[in-house]
């Protein structure tokens, strides 16, 4: 749902079945960037419109497996979904957007009509460590990329 910055109700933005948008940021005057996380069958990122939410563009981050950074856990019968606030999978870097996938072993750039250029490329590839030990993006400057580092535990 969209409001103003009155609190004021002004319109819905559909999203297709499955879809549940992660995190969503201002791209420009007319769209979003987002990120999908759920639906394994779509593209990780999208650009949509700001005005009634249909795809404009999708964005494709190649991966082998998809890795899903949530628990699932079940207690007294319920299931409860878990996420990690550690991870943001986009972020702003001047004119250009930084995009992680957890399943890519690979930070991207992206800039609208361009294609996803890689920065990073993570050595080993975190599927071939035991345990599993995942790169964040924390902050980006013009001189260095800050990262964060979570190891997986069960």
């Amino acid at each position: 749902m969209v409001y103003d910055l009155d609190g004021n109700y002004k319109r819905v933005l559909k999203q297709e079945d499955k879809i549940n948008y992660s995190y969503m940021y201002n791209f420009d005057h007319d769209k979003l960037i987002c990120n999908n996380d759920w639906d394994e069958s779509k593209k990780p990122f999208a650009i949509i419109s700001k005005e009634d939410g249909h795809f404009i563009e999708e964005i494709e981050i190649p991966f082998k497996e998809k890795i899903q950074l949530y628990v699932e856990l079940k207690i007294d019968n319920k299931n409860y979904t878990i996420e990690s606030d550690a991870f943001r999978p986009i972020l702003s870097n001047l004119d250009k957007w930084i995009l992680v996938d957890q399943s890519s072993n690979t930070i991207y750039s992206y800039q609208y009509g361009q294609p996803v250029t890689p920065i990073i490329v993570r050595t080993p590839p975190v599927r071939t460590m035991d345990p599993e030990i995942f790169l964040f993006p924390g902050m980006f400057t013009d001189r260095y990329y800050f990262m964060d580092a979570s190891k997986k535990r069960i």
